[in-house]
């Protein structure tokens, strides 16, 4: 079930003719960014937020800081779907043992996955505490 990259789109890198390695750009940046962007949503999130809530208390403005959580929740939403895709293009099957580029980038698709879900409950722990608390107690 995986797709055949255009030759124009491969890229293929050699060491002194002893080893050959293929690289599609879509498949193992989908992959990557599909792993990082949880994390990275969940950090610039919470410093955005930490940085506004005294400015936002000050002026009445909690609700800012609600919309910046469901903006994040969208964007790791969507890495997670990133994710979930690289794994169907590369067979929506469990990674086996084999050293193959199919398990490989199964491997990192349900990483990705993983990683979204979590940065998913951690982003909504924290916005249950805003919620029952308030952010300006």
């Amino acid at each position: 079930m995986i797709e055949k990259a255009p030759e124009e789109n491969v890229q293929k890198l050699s060491t002194a003719g002893k080893l050959m390695l293929v690289i599609t750009p879509g498949v193992k940046a989908g992959a990557v960014t599909g792993i990082l962007i949880g994390p990275a949503v969940w950090f610039i999130a919470l410093e955005t937020k930490l940085s506004l809530v005294s400015f936002s208390c000050w002026l009445g403005w909690t609700l800012v800081l609600h919309i910046i959580t469901v903006v994040a929740l969208l964007l790791v939403l969507a890495g997670g779907f990133l994710s979930f895709r690289t794994w169907q293009i590369a067979g929506d099957k469990w990674p086996g043992e084999s050293d193959s580029t199919e398990d490989r980038n199964r491997l990192l698709g349900l990483l990705g996955v993983g990683t979204a879900i979590f940065s998913f409950l951690v982003i909504v722990g924290q916005e249950i505490g805003n919620l029952i608390l308030g952010p300006c107690q």
